[in-house]
């Protein structure tokens, strides 16, 4: 043989042996060669219904009735809100394809109803066992993340839905969502900067809670992180410990550089681009419409302004209401009942009015328009579970304040005309003997002054908030708290418990209160503002 020829054998030898390699090498992608997954396709038999499965999830905004294409496969029920079948096929085989290529991977694909719609905000109501994907999110990253966050839960935290998705799209030959490319230290600087958004949960992935810039640098660095991660077949385990497996390294990479990071006790559920905010705390679910702003933004914060905010303000909420349920021992019994904070636009078309908080004791469901009554409005629930039979009374508005005055947001009303306000707060000041501070005893001491400059006494179901806040810290001085939440449940102990009449109690708390200001004067702007 030639050394020509014996040189080509052994080229074709080698040849032979780095292709067969790389077939065998792992790569980016989950430690799998990236061969290419065979899509489905099918024909179906389509039943036409006409319906609003497809409706929003705002509180009053539905869509019109419009003819879908519906048909039931052993992957589940796909509801296509459209009338062209090649369009719903499409659709139903891209799915389909997924959810093979999940099953394959040891990911437990359960039978769900899918919905793809015509409005690109497809999260929707996904959930309960359905999942909405928008039409024009098909064979893309989005359309695996709504899959998985319905599979998983709506909660799952963000960065390692959004950075799995990629890869499963990347995989099937889908469209991907591009991440531009950042150098180590901009990223590092940039997070040392942000510590919160390290978190990477929803809100920090999305311009209407956060920055361009927080967005690319925690898409990059979700992505990043991810490069670690074998996924494929880290797919077959349990959500949680794939989440605890990628938070190890989130935690790790914090500590590299220097951040303090623990990781988020409320989840953030995903909603499409432009929907609104849907947050997970332990006894409540936390909903916020789209177009919410607080009425009070201009002289308070906007406690759902940004991803900073969210977190602060989901973790602030979910410990006062923790603190109510385990104060009355209701851990077991209590049900996570949503709070829905509406727009005034959105309340005006749901309640007439462009103010309301309310709680409906049918659908254990609280709705407010500002974030300061959000707290008394639950302790309506715990009322209700306490004493079911109670009725509209001022006691069931005095008991909600009590709680009330355990929420830090209650206090900002008070702060802004005590602290803020200097006629007031050298009123409060030189009538107390010491400035307005964030505690019970300023908060029920600055309600004494608002019912004796106003000189209004009376104990109203609706409008003698000032009175019933007065009266509470009056009888919580002399009998303790406790014994004042168990009077308000049920007003017909007030004789067991005091020695005396509700009359008696009132009329003994009015002279209090006028002894206690006997010697002030009531400057006349008082007067003035009041008219």
């Amino acid at each position: 043989m030639s050394i020509l020829r014996k040189r080509l054998c052994l080229l074709c030898i080698l040849s032979l042996i780095l292709t067969a390699l790389s077939a065998c090498s792992p790569n980016r992608s989950g430690g799998m060669a990236n061969t290419p997954v065979p899509p489905i396709e099918e024909s179906y038999e389509y039943t036409v219904k006409n319906s609003a499965l497809h409706r929003r999830p705002a509180f009053v905004q539905t869509f019109p009735h419009q003819d879908s294409l519906t048909v039931r496969l052993d992957d589940g029920m796909f509801v296509c809100v459209t009338t062209e079948s090649a369009v719903a096929d499409d659709f139903i085989n891209a799915q389909r394809t997924l959810l093979r290529f999940l099953r394959d991977r040891g990911v437990e694909a359960r039978s769900l109803q899918y919905y793809a719609v015509d409005y690109d905000d497809s999260f929707s109501e996904s959930g309960e066992d359905k999942a909405y994907i928008a039409l024009s999110s098909a064979k893309s990253y989005r359309q695996v993340l709504v899959t998985l966050q319905a599979l998983w839960g709506d909660y799952t935290e963000y960065g390692y839905v959004y950075a799995m998705s990629n890869a499963i799209a990347e995989r099937l030959g889908w469209q991907t969502d591009p991440v531009s490319p950042i150098e180590q230290t901009s990223m590092d600087d940039f997070f040392a900067e942000n510590p919160a958004a390290v978190n990477l949960l929803y809100p920090s992935f999305t311009t209407k809670y956060a920055s361009e810039e927080t967005v690319k640098n925690c898409k990059a660095l979700s992505t990043k992180l991810f490069e670690e991660i074998e996924w494929s077949t880290a797919l077959a385990l349990p959500v949680e410990e794939q989440l605890s497996r990628y938070y190890a390294l989130v935690s790790r990479y914090a500590k590299d550089i220097s951040v303090p990071f623990t990781r988020q006790t409320c989840g953030y559920a995903y909603y499409g681009a432009d929907l609104p905010l849907r947050i997970l705390t332990t006894y409540a679910q936390l909903f916020v419409d789209n177009n919410y702003i607080d009425i009070c933004n201009d002289i308070f914060e906007d406690y759902f302004s940004n991803y900073e905010t969210i977190f602060e303000t989901a973790n602030i909420i979910n410990g006062e209401i923790t603190e109510a349920v385990e104060h009355f021992g209701l851990e077991t019994e209590v049900d996570v009942i949503s709070i829905n904070w509406l727009s005034g636009e959105s309340a005006r078309k749901k309640f007439g009015k462009g103010l309301a908080n309310y709680y409906f004791p049918n659908s254990q469901e609280v709705y407010v328009t500002t974030i300061h009554p959000y707290l008394h409005e639950y302790y309506h629930y715990i009322e209700h579970i306490l004493n079911p039979d109670f009725g509209y009374t001022w006691q069931s508005q005095a008991f909600c304040e009590i709680g009330r005055s355990h929420s830090q947001s209650a206090y900002d009303i008070l702060e802004y005309r005590f602290v803020n306000d200097k006629k007031w707060a050298d009123l409060f000041y030189s009538w107390t003997g010491h400035p307005f501070e964030r505690d019970l005893n300023s908060y029920y001491e600055a309600y004494d002054i608002c019912c004796y400059t106003s000189d209004y006494y009376d104990l109203d179901y609706y409008k003698g908030r000032d009175t019933m806040n007065s009266f509470n810290g009056y009888l919580i001085d002399l009998y303790g708290e406790d014994a004042v939440y168990g009077v308000m449940l049920f007003p017909e102990t007030i004789r067991d418990v005091t020695g005396k009449t509700w009359e008696e109690l009132e009329a003994e708390w009015n002279q209090y209160i006028h002894n206690k200001y006997a010697d002030v004067d009531i400057p006349d702007w008082v007067y003035e503002n009041s008219e």
